[in-house]
């Protein structure tokens, strides 16, 4: 499973398909308790990950997928594609098409908006310049993308942004990601980042506390950011280190100042943040240890 949106006719669920050679598909679970399931979005087995967005009974998908091979032993070319049925019905396009040497699209966050238009962002990695950025773009029903390079998230070498994840609040767009940044003694330092577009897209904050995996909800008013803690590998620990577990953030009001306290179980066992959801000002995660899988919803 690579995502899931929900509407009031129903959960949409866009997975891979192992029964049918690992081929991308979007599934609905009628609130009435019928399953549709099956329909065909890509039959490549190189799909990477995911995003999908419904209202009105209707869907819109975006995923990333490997191309063919370019060089015999090097990384594959991965653009983004997309299929919908809000608006003009889409079959399978593609979104992103640089077509140059080592380069990824990926991590797509998809959020739609008022009228049938949505926001994207998504990861652009340059393997052959050691750096990662964040890549951007909006588009109207006919699903026409107008795209661009994210401002909040310069280049940089041995800088990689990544696994953006978006919410909308009102008019506002709330976007958070993390950054990886290589020191001067070769170790990876990970940090987690957020911003929106109230007045332009910044100023952007950076949380104390880091981690990875970041997601981001938003209603009645109130941010909330979460994200997995500790060592990452989420079943291993290295020799002084606490297991990973999950913070989150709030920030009560727009412009306000952010607080944050780990929420996950107490427990030897490594904890990971799975989705983070916000309904009438109260947040809800989504989390997984061991063998268990539990939410906390705010009070």
């Amino acid at each position: 499973m690579l995502a899931v949106a929900a509407d009031a006719t129903g959960t949409y669920v866009l997975y891979r398909s192992f029964a049918h050679g690992r081929a991308l598909r979007v599934g609905k679970r009628a609130a009435a308790g019928w399953y549709a399931g099956g329909r065909l979005l890509s039959s490549s087995p190189a799909v990477r990950s995911g995003a999908i967005v419904a209202t009105g009974g209707r869907w819109w998908a975006v995923w990333s997928e490997d191309g063919p091979e370019l060089v015999e032993g090097s990384r594959r070319l991965t653009d983004l594609y997309q299929a919908k049925i809000i608006g003009r019905e889409l079959v399978k396009q593609r979104v992103t098409a640089k077509g140059y040497l080592y380069s990824y699209d990926g991590y797509p966050s998809l959020l739609l908006r008022p009228g049938g238009a949505a926001t994207l962002v998504w990861a652009l990695e340059d393997f052959a310049g050691d750096l990662g950025t964040l890549g951007t773009g909006t588009a109207g029903s006919d699903g026409r993308w107008r795209l661009r390079d994210f401002e909040v998230a310069p280049h940089g070498h041995f800088v990689f942004h990544g696994r953006p994840d978006l919410a909308l609040a009102g008019a506002t767009t709330h976007v958070i990601w993390q950054r990886e940044m290589v020191d001067s003694r070769g170790e990876t330092q990970s940090r987690l980042l957020t911003a929106d577009d109230r007045g332009g897209w910044g100023p952007v904050h950076t949380f104390r506390t880091g981690g990875y995996d970041p997601r981001v909800a938003a209603s009645g008013g109130r941010v909330v950011a979460g994200w997995t803690t500790g060592s990452r590998g989420y079943g291993s620990i290295r020799l002084g280190e606490w297991p990973s577990r999950v913070f989150v953030a709030e920030r009560p009001s727009p412009g306000g100042i952010w607080t944050g306290v780990h929420i996950s179980a107490t427990s030897p066992h490594p904890q990971r943040l799975l989705a983070l959801t916000s309904v009438g000002g109260r947040a809800t995660a989504l989390m997984a240890g061991g063998t268990r899988v539990y939410a906390r919803t705010q009070s």
